[in-house]
């Protein structure tokens, strides 16, 4: 994992490499796509193991659906999974501000 990432990460992306070593053991199935989520975790796109948990059922779903020659379509799997996706709580506050705002005529009444 530490040569697909090109030994650099930092302690974080390093744990997550290792949970990611641990799954494959478990899911041999998704070792052809180990580089694209050493890719994802160095970018910081996944941050949570959970987010690498929904990768790999994803996968090895399509896998089972759709044989070995299935290729990986990364907007579909990133509409399907939302496993980019981070949103932190200012995000959520920003948001709820925003409806607030957007509806505030009706919320007076």
């Amino acid at each position: 994992m530490a040569d697909l990432a090109g030994n650099k990460t930092e302690k974080k992306e390093g744990h997550m490499l290792y949970e990611l070593s641990s799954r494959l053991i478990k899911f041999p199935s998704v070792d052809p796509f180990a580089k694209f989520f050493v890719d994802q975790i160095v970018a910081k796109h996944w941050l949570k193991t959970m987010q690498l948990e929904e990768a790999i059922l994803y996968v090895t779903g399509e896998l089972k659906k759709n044989g070995d020659t299935w290729a990986l379509d990364v907007p579909a799997f990133e509409v399907a999974t939302g496993v980019g996706i981070n949103i932190t709580e200012a995000d959520i506050q920003r948001w709820v501000d925003e409806q607030f705002k957007a509806n505030e005529a009706e919320i007076a009444e």
